[in-house]
């Protein structure tokens, strides 16, 4: 072989590898970025077509503005039955103070609250059993020695003994003679987003106080309370006058937590969440708006693209 075939034969196979480095290095990077830009497009265009089929004259806010109007009776109700569904003040509490030593402070708060209710009924006269634990389930003022406590602990115990301590005063703002025995439950939700509060009492009342007791209950705009049951023991069957009558009762106290939502958020709705409300509405309007489905826009294919395939 001649010196001069070997210099071309040299010459092309390196032109080759220059060509297969290009292609490989530089090339198909670039229509790799090309494709993926191409598939951009195509679903720029799909959402670009869903658009116009939804919001056929152009104003999007005019089909918002338009849900919000089917959408407001729902939000109204709702408000109203969380006025309605409350627990008023009965878990209210100030906000803790940014001290290092919690547990000094939930011990002087909760032997606060509890002789307080303490004092109350021993100034009205009502008769209570010395074995109730004002502290409703929640830990006693000096059993947290060598404890660490952290804020939500405080918190819950507190709220615990504001509530049952709120549930006593109202009770004996009905009269009551005498109460032998509270209970709290722990609360539970149900999946339409309410909590029921348990309560159950054991105390001494006559059947007229009773009576205008229940009335109370079920009369009261502010809260929403259901009796489960009741049973009533008259010890006195002789006597001429109305005999106290020992009463175990069952309630439950609703309370219904709503977060109200921003205007901005009418319409729009968490991916993969079920359609209610406002989304229900806004499904509703795009389906009777947009019929048919449009066919997916074809990207066109350039021609050297059919040469230089991926």
């Amino acid at each position: 072989m001649r010196r001069e075939q070997i210099i071309a034969i040299v010459v092309v196979l390196l032109l080759a590898g220059s060509a297969g480095a290009g292609y490989q290095f530089y090339f198909r990077p670039a229509l790799e970025k090309f494709a993926a830009d191409q598939t951009y497009l195509e679903g720029l265009n799909t959402k670009l077509q869903t658009l116009k089929r939804t919001f056929p004259s152009g104003r999007p806010e005019a089909a918002v503005q338009l849900v919000a109007e089917k959408t407001q009776p729902w939000h109204d109700t709702l408000e109203q039955r969380a006025r309605q569904f409350t627990i008023r003040d009965f878990k209210k509490l100030d906000p803790l103070p940014k001290t290092l030593v919690l547990r000094a402070y939930y011990d002087q708060m909760a032997q606060k609250m509890a002789t307080d209710l303490a004092t109350e009924l021993a100034i009205k006269g009502v008769y209570y059993n010395p074995n109730i634990s004002f502290y409703f389930g929640a830990a006693r003022p000096g059993t947290l020695a060598g404890k660490s406590v952290n804020e939500l602990q405080v918190i819950h115990w507190l709220s615990s003994i504001k509530l049952g301590t709120s549930i006593m005063r109202m009770l004996v703002d009905s009269d009551m003679l005498g109460i032998e025995n509270l209970r709290l439950w722990t609360p539970r939700t149900t999946a339409e987003g309410f909590e029921s509060y348990a309560v159950g009492v054991s105390m001494w009342m006559t059947m007229d106080q009773f009576c205008k007791f229940l009335e109370k209950l079920h009369g009261d705009e502010t809260m929403c309370i259901r009796v489960n049951g009741f049973r009533m023991t008259n010890t006195s069957l002789r006597a001429y006058v109305d005999p106290p009558l020992r009463i175990e009762l069952v309630f439950e106290i609703d309370v219904y937590n709503y977060v109200p939502q921003p205007p901005a958020a009418v319409g729009a709705g968490a991916a993969g969440a079920p359609a209610t409300g406002a989304n229900a509405a806004m499904q509703q309007l795009r389906a009777q708006r947009a019929g048919a489905a449009a066919p997916k826009p074809q990207a066109s294919t350039s021609w050297w693209r059919k040469w230089l395939p991926l």
